[in-house]
């Protein structure tokens, strides 16, 4: 995919001299930026959002485990937990970290500080030990290397290349009005 999004940004403004070299360093520096940004758009349609979920295991000691990468934190109400120990037992989320008084003690609980993920367990209102099934929504995994597949949806990835070459012409006619 990065070799067509390049490829394009010389093929959009062929008469915006930059060396290929400068348009590779602009776009691998911003593919991060761009990718949060896109997803935060993205996701904030309600059709579209649930193409973004991710589901992954995190595991947790003593109330503690960590937020999974990439998740965007505007959505984070839309995240789901379960135990996986126990598939009845039901956890709802919190916004703020209310474990001081043990409230409804038919559900869990779960809320998010930082990168930490805290969950306390039903009925006694104990911090939760062991595996927690979770899905955010995310911003697609950044690819490690140039030559890693970038995987998104096919929605997403369309929006996204729009943005990186719209991103890229940009920085390439800031750079040519700098070195006119």
């Amino acid at each position: 995919m990065q070799g067509v999004i390049r490829g394009a940004a010389n093929q959009r403004n062929p008469t915006i001299p930059a060396p290929l070299d400068r348009i590779r360093a602009v776009f691998d520096g911003s593919f991060a930026t761009i990718n949060s940004t896109v997803a935060n758009v993205f996701a904030a349609d309600q059709n579209r959002r649930e193409m973004l979920r991710v589901s992954s295991s995190v595991t947790f000691v003593s109330g503690d485990g960590d937020l999974p990468d990439n998740v965007l934190e505007k959505f984070i109400e839309d995240g789901t937990f379960s135990n996986a120990a126990s598939t009845t037992t039901k956890y709802s989320f919190r916004r703020y970290p209310e474990w001081l008084r043990d409230g409804d003690t038919r559900l869990g609980y779960w809320t998010v500080i930082g990168t930490t993920m805290k969950a306390k367990t039903p009925a006694t209102v104990t911090a939760f030990t062991g595996t927690a099934t979770v899905s955010f929504i995310c911003s697609p995994e950044v690819p490690a290397e140039e030559d890693d597949e970038f995987v998104a949806p096919a929605d997403f990835v369309s929006d996204f290349e729009n943005a990186m070459v719209q991103y890229i012409q940009g920085q390439i006619a800031e750079l040519a009005a700098t070195t006119a």
